[in-house]
């Protein structure tokens, strides 16, 4: 299932916690996702090795 491309919209970085960081994604940013994790009640899209993204940000391409 992964690794696969994704494309984002514009959208907060949060860390494996699922905290929000001061780190943005800029629109139309395409990424390998990595790995998809719930944390509470949040899923998270990996996006490299320290940044993740609320899977409300993605869109699969």
């Amino acid at each position: 299932m992964f690794p696969e491309t994704r494309h984002f919209s514009a959208g907060v970085v949060h860390n494996k916690n699922a905290k929000k960081t001061s780190k943005k994604v800029a629109m139309g940013s395409t990424y390998t996702a990595k790995a998809v994790k719930k944390v509470h009640s949040t899923k998270i899209v990996r996006i490299n090795k320290s940044q993740w993204l609320n899977t409300k940000d993605v869109v699969k391409d």
